[in-house]
């Protein structure tokens, strides 16, 4: 049985893809001392173990077709081991699955999954499957990141990528997990424009202006880390989107939020810690009456750290 919650195979593969183009304005600069350009360190023989927590849900009401609905929630631990450094500031890691636990449904019924790199039980409907060893996270995988971190592009992820979808819209994400472009200070606050997309819409997508904001130094897992605050509120009343099925939908009331955290540790020049929270609510009049709430989280946490003291 395949089940898709409401968005094609490409379309979630595509949701790994969590980069976004990122264009700051209006910056203040700072006159303090001690402002850092954060960068992510690529080294031979590092191995990073992360802990990705997706949840959320979405519904349209009515429920109409085609449109997205759905809930998911996914806890998911991998390796990410240096696989080669590349020109240009890219760095390919080797991704390996360690743990995965998901719950999803949507239109087409709902899925389940537990596996480790030994065994996998699959869940489908309300029945649980035989155990199998053929697991999903033992085939290769890699990911590549750019000199400002976030992700560039996956490969051999398909197998998994339904149960990795980032619930928090993936532009927001892309410009929370990214490196600022210039050197910061505690205190320095920017604004950083990027598109948005109500979903099931199409069309051109619109613009949002985010809040950027260097909290100071914190501590993450016994280590001294910068943290970074980005939040973006969007007043969706008396707007006008074309939705998935031609209609041209008059919103009488709506908001967009998003808010999130990021934290660099800047000595080992990886992102250690990100945690993002959306909402979404609309109430559209025309051409007929429709809502639509989603409410959803997403969290990514660097649980161990090693590397090649030998090479």
């Amino acid at each position: 049985m395949k089940t898709r919650i409401g968005v094609s195979l490409c379309a979630l593969a595509a949701g790994l893809c969590l980069l976004a183009a990122v264009m700051p304005i209006n910056a203040k600069p700072s006159t303090r001392p001690g402002k850092l350009l954060v960068r992510p360190k690529f080294v031979p023989g590092r191995v990073m173990r992360y802990n990705l927590k997706l949840a959320g849900s979405s519904a349209w009401a009515p429920r109409e077709k085609g449109f997205h609905w759905g809930k998911m929630d996914t806890d998911f631990t991998f390796d990410l081991a240096t696989k080669v450094i590349r020109e240009r500031g890219l760095c390919t890691f080797n991704l390996a699955g360690q743990h995965l636990k998901s719950t999803a449904s949507g239109p087409k019924g709902s899925l389940g999954i537990v596996a480790d790199r030994r065994k996998v039980r699959l869940k489908i409907g309300d029945a649980w499957q035989a155990p199998s060893n053929k697991t999903p996270l033992v085939k290769p995988m890699t990911l590549t990141q750019g000199p400002l971190g976030g992700v560039r592009f996956t490969t051999g992820a398909v197998p998994i990528a339904i149960y990795l979808i980032p619930h928090v819209d993936r532009r927001f994400w892309g410009v929370l997990t990214a490196a600022p472009l210039g050197k910061v200070a505690p205190g320095d606050e920017w604004d950083e424009e990027f598109k948005w997309r109500l979903p099931d819409s199409r069309g051109n997508p619109m613009d949002l202006t985010g809040r950027w904001k260097v909290l100071g130094y914190q501590t993450h897992r016994g280590r001294k880390v910068l943290a970074f605050a980005l939040a973006v509120t969007m007043d969706l009343k008396n707007t006008e989107v074309m939705l998935r099925n031609g209609d041209m939908a008059y919103i009488h009331s709506g908001s967009y939020s998003a808010k999130g955290k990021a934290m660099w540790d800047l000595s080992r020049g990886v992102l250690c810690y990100a945690t993002a929270d959306q909402k979404i609510a609309i109430r559209a009049e025309k051409p007929k009456l429709r809502a639509f709430r989603s409410q959803h989280k997403c969290t990514l946490d660097l649980i161990s750290f090693r590397e090649n003291t030998n090479r």
